[in-house]
């Protein structure tokens, strides 16, 4: 077992579960839970929604959906993260639609 310390940067190559698969820069492959990484790339963007999707508390499919977005509509985006856009609802509400809501 390896520990990796902040500011480190790492290679996200995957997520699983509540961890994320990372690659260190010489080449070391292991899972760091997904709390522990700061995902999300800042963006300050209103997209229009394409596909209705759910809205989940984390980057990830499996985790707790805590709204729902509806076409036809728009929303503000936040930040970037994996395969996830985060999104802030009229409501205040913040969570992660899948790029697949945008196509």
């Amino acid at each position: 077992m390896r520990r990796v310390h902040a500011p480190k940067y790492v290679n996200v190559t995957g997520v699983a579960a509540d961890y994320v698969r990372v690659q260190l820069k010489e080449g070391t492959i292991g899972y760091v839970p997904i709390e522990a990484v700061a995902l999300v790339k800042p963006v300050d963007k209103v997209f229009s929604v394409t596909h209705n999707s759910p809205v989940y508390e984390k980057p990830i499919r499996h985790s707790r959906q805590v709204a729902e977005l509806h076409t036809p509509g728009q929303v503000k985006v936040i930040g970037i993260a994996l395969d996830y856009v985060k999104v802030r609802m009229r409501s205040g509400v913040e969570g992660f639609v899948p790029l697949t809501a945008f196509e």
